[in-house]
């Protein structure tokens, strides 16, 4: 049985866009502080953000390796949501 595999362009594209997506957060992190990221946490263009994050690495992951991407993001999610509820505070 043999396994067909992406072409190489289609891996450098997915690589490139999720290094993008990382250097754009950081740069948030670091341009923005933490007041208004909290604050805007759910806004459209941060959840856009986040959901685009979690859909290109669900899409890169194996079926055997998803658990601990879904167990992050989901840990992820409720900091997220812990923080812009005021449960607890950064600063």
């Amino acid at each position: 049985m043999t396994t067909q595999s992406k072409p190489r362009a289609s891996r450098w594209v997915s690589a490139l866009l999720l290094l993008a997506l990382l250097l754009i957060g950081v740069a948030l992190t670091v341009v923005l502080d933490e007041k208004v990221l909290v604050s805007h946490a759910y806004s459209v263009p941060m959840m856009l953000f986040r959901s685009a994050t979690y859909g290109l690495l669900f899409m890169k992951a194996k079926k055997r390796h998803l658990a601990p991407i879904v167990v992050v993001a989901v840990f992820n999610e409720l900091f997220i949501f812990l923080t812009w509820s005021g449960a607890i505070t950064l600063w």
